[in-house]
């Protein structure tokens, strides 16, 4: 039992779906969203995971949905693009210099993102259940 329950672990992080603290790809990039557009971690649904996992937010009194999709460019670093609706198409990457960079960090089971423009927002485990 033990080491099948450390092998499928191992298997997880091994598939890059889930870091060292149990997040995945997914749980930061609604934790960015959250910092970043000012977001209820609540309100931001994940639609598809893995790598570039894409997340809706659904606005509370309009109902509009807007998409968005991040990317892990390096270690500690998140990208994260809006899909822009009359184009049909993704929108750019937030990745210029005035965009300001976005970084995230485990320790344990908090969850901490922040970025160059000193906003920063921790999380809990217990933040992400859907």
């Amino acid at each position: 039992m033990k080491a099948s329950l450390l092998l499928s672990s191992a298997l997880v992080l091994a598939s890059g779906n889930a870091f060292a603290g149990g997040y995945t790809h997914a749980d930061v990039c609604k934790a960015v969203l959250a910092l970043e557009l000012n977001h209820d971690l609540g309100r931001l649904r994940i639609t598809r995971g893995g790598n570039t996992p894409e997340i809706v937010f659904t606005h509370a009194t309009t109902r509009q949905r807007s998409r968005y999709r991040c990317q892990f460019p390096a270690e500690g670093k998140v990208l994260w693009a809006s899909y822009i609706d009359d184009k049909k198409n993704w929108g750019r990457w937030h990745d210029r210099h005035e965009d300001g960079q976005i970084s995230w960090s485990e320790q344990r089971t908090r969850l901490t993102v922040k970025n160059d423009k000193g906003r920063e927002r921790v999380f809990g485990t217990g933040d992400f259940r859907q």
